[in-house]
C-alpha cells in the first residue's frame, strides 16, 4: 500500500478522536507530529507497505527524538492495534 494512503487513514483516524497532527516538512523529521491531551505528543513516520527502514538521514533525528523522551512511531501498514498504542500515548485511551 502506498505511504500517503496509509498516513491518511492514521490521520483521518485520529483527527476524528482531537488529535492535531501536523505535517513536518524539514528533511529528515518524521512525517507528522501528533499531538493529545495533557501536553503529550509523539512523532509518526510513515512508509510504504513492505518498508521498514527509514531513510539513512531519518535514523539520527529519530535516535535523537527519541533520546529526548518523545515516542516516535515507524508504521508501513494499516493496524487498528497500533492505532491503539498511538492513542494510549497521546493520553486519548486507557491502555485497558
Amino acid at each position: 500500500m502506498r505511504e500517503s494512503k496509509i498516513e491518511s487513514w492514521y490521520v483521518d483516524e485520529l483527527e476524528m478522536l482531537g488529535v492535531e497532527c501536523l505535517k513536518l516538512h524539514k528533511k529528515g523529521w518524521p512525517d507528522r507530529q501528533c499531538f493529545g491531551f495533557n501536553e503529550r505528543t509523539c512523532f509518526i513516520e510513515f512508509k510504504r507497505t513492505g518498508v521498514d527502514v527509514v531513510d539513512p538521514h531519518q535514523v539520527e533525528r529519530i535516535r535523537d527524538l527519541r533520546r529526548r523522551g518523545f515516542q516516535v512511531f515507524e508504521i508501513n501498514e494499516k493496524s487498528r492495534a497500533l492505532l491503539k498504542v498511538i492513542l494510549v500515548c497521546l493520553g486519548i485511551q486507557s491502555g485497558n
